[in-house]
């Protein structure tokens, strides 16, 4: 099974072989690919699974929310990528994380990343019709605790010492209209979606 995020996937292909650090790899698919990319891979997730610790070179259990775990932090080791995709809206203090990140990597490292951006248009039209509720996944996934635009997003990382040097958007995931079992219906569905989301 390929990644969730490709784009972060061409991102880590690009890149030379070396440590990757993996935040919260929940189930293994981009952990996996760094590691047949020939990096080495060291993962921190809540919990441990099968697949996960196959494809990792170091798995270590623990809660991104007290920040890094000092079996990471006392290692001593420095990663040359870290890829945190789709974690940071799911803590309470991502800048804090952000600035732990420094002590584990090196002025050269680089950190691949991806947030949902509120400032979608469809958070935006489910804002304006005054429905501000949280959804099974997306932008409004029931487990966010935090929200971002790219604005918003930028303004935390140089503030914690980081430099975006590249922001790629990436359109709204239509695969997920095909799970509803009427392909009809859900064809027509894509079609509207995505001339707006390209708008």
């Amino acid at each position: 099974h390929g990644s969730d995020r490709p784009e972060l996937t061409d991102l880590l292909a690009a890149r030379s072989p070396g440590n990757v650090l993996d935040l919260r790899c929940g189930g293994g698919p981009l952990t996996g690919e760094a590691k047949a990319l020939g990096n080495s891979v060291t993962a921190i997730d809540r919990e441990t699974s099968t697949t996960v610790e196959e494809s990792v070179d170091l798995l270590v259990i623990a809660d991104l929310d007290d920040g890094l775990p000092d079996e990471i932090l006392k290692s001593g080791q420095k990663f040359d990528t870290v890829v945190v995709a789709d974690v940071f809206e799911h803590i309470r203090h991502p800048d804090q994380l952000l600035q732990q990140l420094h002590e584990v990597t090196s002025p050269h490292s680089t950190l691949l990343t991806s947030f949902p951006n509120f400032a979608h248009w469809y958070p935006r039209i489910r804002v304006s019709l005054g429905r501000f509720d949280y959804d099974r996944r997306g932008i409004l996934d029931n487990d966010h605790v935090r929200f971002f635009t790219s604005r918003s997003f930028n303004r935390m990382v140089r503030s914690t010492g980081w430099e975006t040097t590249q922001l790629t958007p990436v359109g709204f995931p239509f695969d997920v209209i095909d799970r509803g079992g009427h392909p009809g219906v859900a064809d027509r569905v894509r079609t509207v979606l995505g001339r707006l989301d390209r708008a």
